[in-house]
């Protein structure tokens, strides 16, 4: 049985921001919403209302827990890794598996990507978008698909696979990943 060294590639910035956004979003928010509705609701009508605004409460509160309880776990996931001769990109959603070989031929380029608009993502397919993080599959400005890992936008690593496919990386210290394409070159 062979044996692959697994090389984990650090992110530029930790999704702590995007996970405060997630918190608020997929379970303060929700539960905030109803508990205020329900607090009307028992103004109007109290009789009704105390008979399936605890219901409705429980509910919401459960479903919007268990919902930032996923997307979290998936949030968390998000990485890059060097695995034999594989980059494989985990955006916590969305997911890549890419041959180094298939990625050689371009090369790597470290972009600001507010100086380059046309490789902006701008449309989500399968992925998460949050302040601090853009992760999964979008499409770029210029109409390409790119899995993206995202915390930092100043310092984006780009390469491009055979078949047109963009990586848009956020890489702390791309230069393993250059050296491993480098290897995989020859």
């Amino acid at each position: 049985m062979a044996t692959h060294r697994v090389r984990a590639l650090a992110l530029s910035a930790t999704p702590a921001r995007a996970r405060r956004w997630l918190g608020l979003l997929a379970f303060a928010l929700p539960v905030g919403v109803v508990a205020a509705t329900l607090v009307f609701a028992l103004r109007a009508e109290p009789a009704f209302a105390r008979d399936v605004s605890l219901w409705v409460f429980a509910g919401v509160t459960l479903s919007s827990a268990l919902m930032w309880w996923w997307l979290d776990t998936r949030l968390c996931r998000a990485g890059v890794a060097i695995e034999g001769d594989r980059l494989r990109v985990d955006g916590g959603i969305g997911r890549g598996d890419f041959a180094l070989a298939e990625l050689a031929t371009d090369g790597v380029r470290t972009i600001d990507l507010s100086a380059e608009p046309a490789l902006r993502p701008v449309m989500r397919t399968w992925g998460i978008g949050l302040p601090g993080l853009s992760s999964g599959w979008f499409r770029l400005r210029n109409g390409d698909r790119a899995l993206c890992v995202l915390t930092d936008r100043g310092r984006t690593t780009v390469l491009r696979a055979r078949d047109g496919t963009r990586l848009l990386l956020s890489l702390a210290d791309p230069s393993p990943l250059r050296e491993a394409l480098e290897r995989a070159r020859r």
